[in-house]
């Protein structure tokens, strides 16, 4: 006869044998023999803790839940008597619904069986649990594990009794209509609000505007005020509702057993997060408490600072190496100096300084901060070279490339000028630091001198040419007699001589205007004396040599050295 039963299964069947046999002469092995006689050693009882025959740990890819009515009872890790853990659950399952149908919920007691442990249902065994069955990476033994079990096991079975019930899910589900009806009036409820205190805030600023006279309501819907106070009004309420709809939620999964368990997950998180962060507050409030006394001191001497440069700045108090335009960019480095320390000081003492997260999140905003503010630095760097240099300062009216101007600002980051046609230029720092600066201001009291250029042929005498600029500067308004106007040749070119015409204008600030006076006399007296103001250019020679017979050095308005002034 072939035999179809697999080698495994004639394995079990012989251990159970073994089994029955140990169970059938245990009486005799415990007896006590004759003084006379001498007995064999009884042979050891089977043990599912030790016997790696009758018990093996599976891998954790082979891992069972045992759930009843969606609630989680134990995980079968181990396989006993050749039934894997699938299998274990399968057979449990089973015995549990006929406890169900019996009727049968408890008590739920445990007893100890070769080395195991099984769990007794009013008086029925459900299921056995093993030393393998243990999590090897918790604490608890298979005994806790055994009662954490048997109380599930009962809190299960209740549940499942519960859900075959059909009054107690008649009042389950009329409970879950009126938390539905409570929930739908408060949130009807919190929309009017939200809308009653957005036209509260509407209206307070309407009022506001009318007692100033300075707008309507179309002002007050197109400020950024009023959208602001909106938005916030709109976060609160839809946090507010989503806690509201949470709580339903989690009210009504744990009024039916079989969504009793994510129910009480979510009630379990939500209590679990108000006591995480409640907890977290109170050991906070000691860390937050050293913060705000190291702010505070930071204030009070951001407070002093600010009260010694207001002097300086105001010369109420004299110090040479700050006073000026020093003092106001050296107040402000020395402030963030000190909010930077307090910070420092301050960051131990913070609330979450020591996690990971916040860690993480200071690196990334070093990061961006080391990356991207390479070239606000650069600008920092050079508005203080700016102010520290001396090399301007607001009021002065100076020349920066192509700017010609009066300082408005000197920023930390850009410098402002207005030019004389009321432009505001904007030039960053470190354009002001890598170009060349001319300062028309710092000197004025000593005399600044203005050049004015024209270029005449050879053929007219440089006496009269300098004759006719000199009377030009004299008729020119805002011009100082000391230092006297001067002309200086600066160039003899091929065609024609370069003069240059050096006057000292009174007001920096008025010389564009002053040098296009000039300029206009400059025309007005070569008019008057016939000399064309041109720069001639020739492509062949000229039939006559373009020469000043000395009969001709002094026309008008030149005098002879001989004739005085």
């Amino acid at each position: 006869m072939t035999n179809l039963m697999p080698r495994r299964h004639a394995r079990a069947v012989a251990i159970l044998i073994g089994l029955l046999a140990l169970a059938t002469l245990s009486p005799l092995a415990f007896a006590q023999p004759p003084a006379a006689a001498t007995q064999p050693a009884p042979a050891a009882e089977p043990s599912l803790a030790t016997d790696r025959r009758l018990v093996q740990r599976v891998p954790e890819a082979e891992h069972a839940e045992l759930r009843l009515a969606n609630r989680l009872i134990v995980v079968f890790r181990a396989a006993i008597l050749p039934r894997r853990p699938k299998e274990r659950v399968e057979s449990a399952l089973r015995r549990l619904d006929a406890l169900v149908e019996d009727n049968l919920t408890g008590p739920v007691t445990t007893r100890t069986f070769a080395g195991a442990t099984v769990l007794v249902v009013a008086g029925r065994d459900a299921f056995a649990l093993v030393p393998d069955d243990v999590d090897e990476g918790g604490a608890e033994d298979l005994q806790a594990l055994a009662l954490s079990t048997a109380a599930q096991l009962e809190l299960a079975l209740a549940e499942a009794a519960e859900a075959r019930t059909p009054r107690r899910l008649l009042v389950a589900g009329l409970r879950t209509l009126l938390a539905t009806i409570l929930l739908a009036l408060a949130l009807v409820a919190l929309h009017r609000l939200h809308r009653l205190v957005t036209r509260r805030a509407f209206l307070a600023a309407q009022a506001g505007l009318a007692r100033t006279r300075v707008g309507d309501g179309h002002i007050v819907r197109s400020s950024r005020l009023y959208d602001a106070v909106r938005r916030v009004a709109r976060f609160i309420a839809l946090a507010v509702a989503a806690f509201l709809i949470y709580a339903w939620l989690a009210y009504t999964l744990q009024l039916f057993p079989v969504t009793r368990p994510w129910g009480e997950a979510l009630g379990g998180y939500l209590v679990a997060t108000g006591k995480s962060l409640a907890w977290g507050a109170v050991l906070a409030l000691p860390g937050l408490f050293t913060a705000a006394i190291i702010f505070l001191c930071a204030r009070f001497a951001v407070r002093l600072v600010t009260l010694l440069f207001n002097a300086i700045e105001q010369d109420r108090l004299k110090v040479t190496a700050l006073s000026g335009p020093r003092a106001a960019p050296t107040r402000r480095l020395v402030t963030t100096l000190i909010w930077l320390f307090a910070v420092v000081v301050a960051y131990p003492y913070l609330p979450g300084s020591n996690t990971e997260a916040f860690k993480g999140v200071s690196v990334f905003v070093g990061l961006v901060v080391s990356l991207g503010s390479s070239g606000i630095v650069s600008q920092y760097m050079s508005g203080f070279m700016l102010t520290y240099s001396d090399a301007l300062a607001p009021g002065e009216y100076v020349r920066a490339g192509d700017v010609e101007g009066t300082v408005r600002s000197l920023g930390m980051l850009s410098t402002k000028i207005v030019t004389p046609r009321n432009e505001e230029v904007t030039i960053p720092n470190a354009v002001m630091i890598a170009g060349t600066t001319t300062n028309y201001s710092r000197r004025a009291a000593q005399g600044v001198l203005a050049p004015a250029v024209v270029t005449i042929g050879y053929d007219t005498p440089w006496r009269q040419v300098e004759a006719m600029l000199l009377l030009a500067a004299s008729r020119t308004p805002g011009l100082r007699a000391v230092p006297a106007p001067e002309v200086w040749q600066t160039a003899l070119a091929d065609f024609y001589i370069e003069y240059t015409l050096l006057v000292c204008v009174d007001d920096p600030t008025a010389r564009v205007v002053v040098l296009s006076r000039l300029h206009a006399e400059i025309q007005d007296a070569f008019n008057e004396h016939g000399v064309q103001i041109m720069s001639p250019h020739y492509v062949l020679d000229p039939k006559a040599a373009k020469v000043v017979p000395p009969s001709q050095w002094y026309p008008a308005p030149a005098r002879r050295p001989d004739e005085g002034a």
